[in-house]
């Protein structure tokens, strides 16, 4: 894995990559990391902030979930635009794909996110999703709860 970036494009691509492995397999050991709590969330039906890690270890459950559900075999995000706006925050457009076999599941769509580097490392701040068709995916990001 690259460490030394760059473009702000390529960043975004690498945690696009790291974290889109994590939800398609259901292996979410080290996703944690990657993203800065509190974290915002917001799709078209809301907003969300997460403080905890139990809270977002719940997100990832809930969207790889859907994703299982959906049959997705392969998620295929792709960054599109990323700048820098500081030597520490980046911020980034990309479009993801949920495709089952060879066939979209899914309208794809936009996400829009900040990403900051906190001691040296980038992560995930704030991520808007444009997901126009999918209740259950804004669910899976907005009313997931921890599982006792």
């Amino acid at each position: 894995m690259p460490t030394d970036f760059t473009t702000a494009k390529e960043v975004a691509q690498d945690l696009l990559d790291k974290t889109g492995a994590g939800l398609l397999s259901g292996n979410h050991i080290g996703l944690l990391p990657l993203f800065i709590l509190p974290q915002e969330l917001e799709t078209f039906e809301g907003r969300r902030i997460i403080t905890t890690e139990a809270e977002m270890s719940a997100v990832f459950e809930a969207v790889s979930d859907h994703l299982r559900n959906l049959g997705v075999t392969d998620f295929v995000r792709n960054s599109l635009h990323a700048d820098f706006k500081g030597p520490d925050q980046i911020q980034s457009m990309h479009e993801t794909r949920l495709v089952a076999r060879g066939q979209l599941v899914q309208t794809p769509y936009p996400v829009l996110t900040r990403l900051e580097r906190v001691e040296g490392v980038w992560k995930v701040a704030h991520s808007v999703y444009a997901i126009p068709d999918s209740p259950q995916h804004s669910r899976a990001l907005l009313d997931s709860r921890p599982r006792v």
